[in-house]
């Protein structure tokens, strides 16, 4: 099985020293605290100079990059000190929804509408590189407490954030969970796949955004369409699969079932355009629970080898195989991915 893409390109593995990454979870450490601290930010009392905290850490920020000689790290750098900028995405769409409304020309408003449509993408865009962050860091010494002190610096922030108007703890764990979620979707499908030649891709930003795709399985000119829903409140937990192949019916389902259904129906309108212009893709739908579970590791979303191999070998990878058209051997591997009829 090869090794996940990010739209049409691989995310190939770099040497990072040990070192290097100490010095650089010391420096992030320090510019942030630094920052904050111009801005005001221990000062209870004192509301918040943002202006001063984003000039801070994007002057800390260009720092860093010059300073760092491996590419790898440099790029996992640019993606722990643009959290704030990500942290500030929904209010910038509120910020030009509200000069939408007041401009007046065909160009201010097609210029609004660009960058209206750019801001989804920026987030969606993150969470990619934020992916790829956490597979290159993890298993370096030290790197775990790294992508946890970006996680922490997120959760401080948008708490004062909140205080002042802004992001809210719900947005925040929105954030977090849904890059751990994605993660932790992503090994898992990789698990159940393995030996298959189905190949695990994050899909464009555009297909994510428009589409609501989340992940795609990819063999040969089939493909599967997955979208991952997130329950954002304390963690990752269980992780469940349903394969989605028609509108259904919302007749006798309660509020919260029938919210769910609907957003199926939602998410199989947008592949079934796909499938009318001549597409072979299907549809799977993928639940996290929001209850977490020490199954999974909770910072950088990693599930427990004993995790995967229960997916495996229960309903999850039973729906996952169904869905993906491809069959377990005898011996606990995907042996191939039958071609579409």
């Amino acid at each position: 099985m090869e090794t996940l893409g990010v739209g049409e390109e691989k995310i190939n593995s770099a040497e990072i020293s040990e070192q290097d990454l100490s010095a650089a979870a010391a420096a992030f450490t320090t510019d942030f605290r630094g920052a904050k601290k111009d801005a005001g930010f221990y000062q209870s009392e004192q509301k918040i100079d943002w202006k001063v905290l984003q000039l801070g850490l994007t002057e800390a920020k260009s720092a860093a990059l010059a300073s760092c000689q491996n590419e790898k790290l440099k790029d996992c750098l640019a993606t722990a000190y643009g959290l704030l900028t990500v942290m500030t995405n929904q209010e910038w769409i509120d910020e030009y929804r509200r000069r939408l409304a007041k401009a007046e020309t065909p160009e201010q408003k097609k210029e609004i509408h660009t960058k209206l449509h750019q801001m989804p993408l920026n987030l969606a865009e993150w969470q990619h590189k934020c992916i790829s962050m956490i597979k290159e860091l993890e298993d370096i010494a030290g790197g775990e407490e790294f992508i946890a002190s970006v996680w922490t610096q997120m959760s401080d922030i948008g708490s004062r954030r909140r205080v002042d108007g802004g992001v809210s703890d719900r947005e925040v764990r929105k954030i977090k969970n849904g890059v751990l979620g994605l993660r932790a979707v992503i090994d898992s499908f990789e698990y159940v796949c393995a030996g298959s030649e189905v190949e695990i891709i994050l899909p464009k930003p555009e297909e994510d955004v428009e589409e609501k795709i989340d992940l795609l399985a990819i063999k040969d000119k089939k493909s599967c369409a997955i979208q991952i829903k997130s329950h954002h409140q304390d963690g990752i937990g269980e992780i469940g699969c349903k394969a989605i192949s028609g509108f259904q019916s919302t007749v006798g389902l309660d509020l919260e079932q029938r919210k769910v259904v609907e957003d199926q129906n939602k998410f199989w309108e947008k592949i079934n355009q796909r499938r009318k212009k001549g597409d072979n893709i299907s549809a799977l739908w993928v639940d996290v629970d929001g209850q977490p579970t020490d199954k999974i590791n909770q910072t950088t979303g990693k599930p427990a080898l004993e995790y995967l191999e229960e997916q495996d070998s229960g309903g999850f990878g039973a729906d996952v195989r169904q869905g993906l058209g491809i069959r377990r051997n005898t011996l606990g591997e995907v042996a191939h991915f039958r071609q579409a009829a």
